[in-house]
């Protein structure tokens, strides 16, 4: 793990894992490469996960990774989890919103989460967008409203 590399970091980055970022890794080297290996280990490390729900942040990259992979594969398993992931940041699906609107998980620096999550969406939204234009639609709408409330 990171922490356990760069010792100081310990303090204000303490990961829990690296599955995540083993499998992110993997499916941008096969995007890269194409070479069926690199598929392979991705969607090895992608099986760990049990649902897509959580935060695309510096810890916790299984969400962009699911997404990915669906681009890659157009698996309905990814289409799924990447439906989980979005229902989850949608109003009344888990994460709390302030009065305006945002999306709002943690205090300090909630915008990265939010904004993470609006690109998470938006990609899957291009990746959904002819088999299910009106969820595509959906989370467009979602996304531009998160970066509007931001800007």
């Amino acid at each position: 793990l990171y922490h356990h590399t760069i010792t100081d970091a310990a303090a204000f980055y303490l990961s829990s894992g690296d599955v995540d970022e083993m499998g992110w890794g993997a499916a941008w080297l096969y995007r890269a490469s194409n070479n069926a290996t690199y598929l392979s280990t991705a969607e090895t490390f992608a099986a760990t996960f049990s649902t897509g729900v959580g935060e695309m942040s510096w810890d916790d990259k299984g969400p962009g990774l699911l997404v990915l992979l669906h681009g890659i594969t157009q698996s309905q398993t990814y289409r799924t989890r990447g439906t989980q992931f979005m229902a989850h940041w949608m109003p009344g699906g888990g994460i709390q919103y302030t009065p305006g609107g945002l999306a709002w998980i943690r205090q300090w620096g909630p915008l990265r989460y939010s904004a993470n999550a609006a690109f998470v969406g938006l990609v899957f939204a291009s990746q959904i967008g002819a088999a299910d234009p009106a969820a595509a639609a959906l989370y467009r709408e979602w996304a531009r409203g998160q970066v509007g409330y931001m800007l």
